[in-house]
């Protein structure tokens, strides 16, 4: 199902995103996939029993699709989160190349 939508996806916009890091326009074809798919209509399949709907929907209003909620609260402070991410996050290196090139390419370029 998912593979159809896409396929389809790729209909309308008339290409196929290249998954390439530095493609321009990725994020955007991204972004507006994702859109689609949350707000498109699933429709009831016979012989099957799986939820049908608009999945934007039904993540936000579940007791309308006879479920719950199963989110649940982080074990931790954000804060910890943050200490975690300033701990073992890598930095995209800034122009996509590391820091200490950065003079020299300053130095050339003036």
């Amino acid at each position: 199902m998912i593979a159809g939508f896409f396929v389809n996806f790729v209909k309308r916009i008339g290409r196929v995103p290249r998954l390439v890091r530095g493609d321009a326009g990725i994020q955007r074809d991204l972004n507006s996939f994702t859109h689609l798919w949350n707000f498109h209509r699933i429709r009831q399949q016979r012989h099957v029993e799986a939820p049908n709907g608009i999945p934007m929907v039904m993540y936000y209003q579940t007791e309308a699709y006879g479920t719950r909620d199963f989110s649940f609260r982080l074990p931790c402070e954000l804060e910890t989160i943050d200490r975690i991410q300033e701990r073992y996050f890598v930095k995209k290196p800034h122009f996509g190349c590391k820091d200490d090139f950065i003079p020299v390419l300053e130095h050339v370029c003036v």
